[in-house]
């Protein structure tokens, strides 16, 4: 059994948490993910509320799991950066966290370009120090190709896919059968929007992200659904089915990816004109 908690909201996370503990060992919890618009949603704008946010979340994380080993991720603001941009906005940020807040490991999820990673991957001392979750991602094909990259995650976005008529238990299942040992233990699914949708990502192998709204359904609506929520793990599918011929993409899938990068990069504008003016002098390799 693995999780990531989906919001950037520290108190939330705790009360969540709270609840769960009884039944859930603290080394479930595989860290926290966030992105502007959780950001902007705990009216975090700036550079600095994105610093204080991220230490929040990084010492809630090492609290419930009592130790380090947790993972943060940001996204990078704004999927117009270049590869450099964002390897010095890594670079600054990480600066700027500091190291009284090493209770945790920080990560940074980025758009699921072959040629932005291939150049982040070329440029950067270590790229798998950067510890790289590949967000965005709409169907299989862009999924497997971002795995062969020296990244620690792909997220794909199940809920956002079936809301727009795309069935996402093909291409989960498909990365499952296909992807192998590559896939194993690395492949996220976000947005999840119903417990059905989640029971069914856990089946297919993926590790699930899981926002507020979610827990409120499993937590608050129905407390026996603390138990159907760690039974999930009991369906997951360790010997699928072949699949023979690959599922079928279309352009549904790619405007899909484009429109959330779309409402991503319009979340918190100001940072990004504070960041693409000041990083041009941080150094990529800067510890």
């Amino acid at each position: 059994m693995k999780f990531f908690f989906d919001s950037a909201n520290h108190r939330d996370i705790r009360d969540i948490w709270d609840k769960l503990k009884p039944l859930c060992d603290r080394s479930c919890v595989a860290g926290i993910t966030t992105n502007p618009k959780a950001m902007a949603k705990i009216e975090a704008f700036k550079y600095n509320e994105w610093l204080n946010a991220t230490k929040q979340l990084l010492g809630t994380l090492a609290e419930i799991r009592g130790d380090n080993k947790g993972t943060v991720f940001v996204q990078m603001p704004s999927s117009k950066m270049t590869p450099k941009e964002f390897l010095q906005f890594v670079a600054m940020f990480k600066r700027d966290i500091g190291k009284d807040a090493d209770v945790g490991q920080l990560g940074f999820k980025v758009p699921p370009y072959p040629l932005f990673l291939r150049e982040v991957s070329d440029m950067a001392e270590d790229p798998k120090a950067l510890n790289l979750n590949v967000t965005g991602v709409a169907d299989h094909c862009t999924a497997l190709t971002c795995l062969d990259f020296p990244v620690r995650y792909v997220s794909i976005i199940p809920g956002r896919m079936n809301t727009a008529g795309i069935d996402a238990d093909v291409s989960a299942n498909y990365i499952n059968v296909a992807g192998g040992n590559k896939s194993l233990d690395r492949v996220i699914t976000g947005s999840m929007r119903d417990l059905a949708g989640l029971s069914s990502m856990i089946k297919f192998g993926t590790v699930p992200t899981i926002g507020t709204s979610m827990f409120n359904e499993l937590i608050v609506t129905n407390k026996n659904n603390i138990k159907y929520f760690i039974n999930m793990w009991n369906t997951k599918n360790n010997n699928p089915q072949e699949i023979k011929v690959s599922p079928t993409i279309t352009t549904a899938n790619q405007q899909l990816s484009r429109d959330f990068f779309v409402e991503m990069d319009t979340q918190c504008p100001d940072l990004v004109t504070f960041l693409l003016k000041w990083i041009g002098d941080v150094q990529i390799y800067e510890n």
